[in-house]
């Protein structure tokens, strides 16, 4: 299927990608993925998404969405038809018990009070509560969406189709739209359940006689008839027939019924029960579905999150993702042949690392010690702006600098600038030490072919040595190779 970058499913999609990467502990490495989200233009946003969109699980993601929504929609037919059904159920109830004696007769405002009253009264309630900030929207419409993801998780129980339903709803929760939803499918089952109602209605009045009469032991009359005049005064500016006041006064308990106000009495019951039980629902549905849209379409992705962050120097190019630096010095930027600097000094190692898989830079900053100095990560513009700040005027001058980084992660334009820039702004050695290996090869991808992609790059960046830990039981073990290099390259100094 064809998902567009700026629609609702884009973000959804990217959103499913985001949360499989972060359990991953890696983004997904396709090539095709990647050079899509690059070549797009625009902001991160519109990079990140049509690379979401260019994956391989983002095309099943988002036939996944697809298929959520056709099971949202036969969800929300069965549950109006169940709602019709009772609404049918209720006025069915209504008619039969209000009928007060043989001669047929309907307390008027009981019937309205049956069919009305509680709906009426939740209304309000909705309405109150939906000025809160925490509002849900509405029970009957929490209620439908739950089914909803639970009918499709059990219809289909693959991994992915159950991604896209945690991302649909965590994405409706963080948009702020969930409750819009909610109102949506509530007012849409009570409009069922009117129109049932009403259905039921119309057919006890066509096919059966019936003789509206109403009664009061607290109230007087006059009560009743400024009541029924304001229910009236919708279907009398439409022209249709309804009561006045002497038929509304002659049709009380205990006076003789007026035959010929059959037709204004059951006009004034239908009109009521469309008027003011279906039609508000009908529009504060479509309300609803106005606001959720609008939610969906103003609300863009959490660039701030980890997972959407690790993408950003790989998305963007390199002068947009670092912003302008000072030029690096001649001889000394992209390109340049390394110099073959050697350690000297007895300065420490500064320990700094591009984006990680899951738990390795944690196991990298417990090495600091005497020794080390670990910095950390450098693959954003603000740390790798504070690291060219500080690397030249360090005392003593560090013996080398270390720059960790993983094979699961393509070599790119950014990651050459980077490394030029560190370069360039220390006289000291610079180590590109290259981890993740056996994790590369678990997940399908030729560590070899990546590893000499990214000494290629090294080379280009001028980068004094580049090596390949392929231990990974620990990060001790990953630079164990380097520190053993550093010692023999210290011996030859001295």
């Amino acid at each position: 299927m064809t998902v567009q970058v700026g629609d609702a499913t884009g973000r959804i999609v990217a959103e499913a990608v985001r949360l499989h990467e972060e359990r991953a502990g890696a983004p997904i490495d396709e090539a095709h993925a990647w050079r899509q989200g690059r070549d797009t233009d625009g902001p991160l946003e519109a990079r990140i998404l049509a690379r979401a969109i260019a994956t391989r699980l983002g095309q099943q993601v988002a036939g996944s969405v697809e298929r959520l929504r056709g099971v949202a929609g036969g969800a929300t037919l069965v549950a109006a038809a169940l709602a019709a059904v009772s609404g049918m159920a209720a006025a069915g109830v209504v008619f039969g018990a209000a009928a007060t004696g043989p001669a047929g007769q309907l307390n008027i405002f009981w019937v309205l009070s049956s069919l009305l009253g509680l709906q009426t009264l939740l209304l309000l309630a909705w309405f109150v509560f939906m000025v809160l900030p925490r509002a849900r929207g509405g029970v009957l419409g929490q209620a439908l969406i739950s089914v909803t993801a639970s009918l499709a998780q059990r219809a289909n129980r693959d991994g992915v189709h159950a991604l896209g339903v945690v991302a649909l709803l965590g994405w409706l929760g963080r948009t702020g739209s969930a409750r819009w939803a909610a109102g949506m499918f509530t007012h849409l089952l009570w409009a069922a359940f009117g129109l049932g109602a009403l259905l039921m209605s119309m057919l006890a009045l066509t096919f059966r006689q019936y003789d509206f009469v109403w009664g009061t032991t607290l109230l007087g009359e006059a009560s009743f008839v400024t009541l029924v005049g304001g229910l009236a005064a919708l279907p009398a500016a439409l022209g249709l027939e309804v009561p006045d006041a002497s038929l509304v006064t002659a049709s009380r308990i205990g006076i003789e019924s007026m035959p010929e106000g059959r037709r204004a009495w059951s006009t004034l019951l239908l009109v009521s029960l469309l008027a003011y039980g279906v039609l508000p629902r009908l529009l504060l549905a479509a309300w609803c579905r106005w606001r959720l849209g609008r939610r969906l379409r103003a609300t863009g992705l959490d660039l701030q999150a980890p997972g959407y962050q690790r993408l950003a120097p790989r998305l963007m190019p390199a002068s947009a993702a670092l912003g302008v630096v000072d030029p690096a010095p001649p001889g000394a930027g992209p390109g340049a042949a390394g110099g073959g600097r050697r350690v000297e000094g007895d300065g420490p190692v500064v320990l700094v690392w591009l984006e990680l898989e899951e738990g390795c830079a944690e196991r990298l900053a417990r090495l600091a010690d005497a020794r080390v100095e670990v910095w950390g990560r450098v693959d954003d513009r603000r740390a790798l702006a504070r690291l060219l700040a500080e690397l030249p005027g360090r005392s003593p001058p560090p013996a080398l600098v270390v720059v960790v980084s993983s094979l699961l992660r393509t070599p790119d334009r950014h990651a050459v600038a980077l490394l030029s820039q560190v370069r360039a702004a220390t006289l000291a050695p610079v180590w590109l030490s290259l981890t993740g290996a056996e994790r590369a090869g678990a997940l399908g991808i030729d560590a070899s072919a990546r590893a000499l992609a990214w000494q290629a790059m090294a080379r280009q960046a001028g980068i004094d040595e580049a090596v390949v830990e392929t231990a990974d039981a620990s990060a001790r073990a990953r630079l164990e190779g380097l520190f053993a290099r550093l010692a023999e390259e210290a011996g030859h100094g001295r």
